[in-house]
């Protein structure tokens, strides 16, 4: 079985993807500008381990999530950069669940 391995281009990611077994593909999300030089590390490892890369743009969603009722409040605490975490957290629980179908 193939392994996807979320790498969104940070040294902690990148490492996991290296010592993964059976790595199939990478897969980053794009939030929009505040990640692009992350996203060349990306290709860069996806290119390195010679596995597919592939990038699913989440700019928008990122805006709806920051928007939202539940986490609007957040944009005035926080930065957007303290945002992508969280999102991304949300995205991999997604991924997790579309998975186990």
């Amino acid at each position: 079985m193939k392994t996807l391995a979320i790498v969104s281009g940070g040294l902690d990611s990148v490492v996991m993807a290296h010592l993964s077994q059976h790595l199939g593909t990478i897969l980053s999300f794009d939030f929009g500008p505040s990640v692009r030089r992350e996203l060349e590390y990306a290709a860069l490892c996806a290119t390195r381990l010679e596995v597919p890369w592939k990038v699913m743009g989440l700019g928008d969603v990122r805006d709806e999530l920051v928007d939202s009722p539940i986490l609007g409040t957040l944009r005035e605490q926080y930065s957007t950069h303290s945002l992508v975490p969280l999102t991304l957290a949300f995205f991999t629980n997604l991924c997790y669940a579309v998975s186990t179908f």
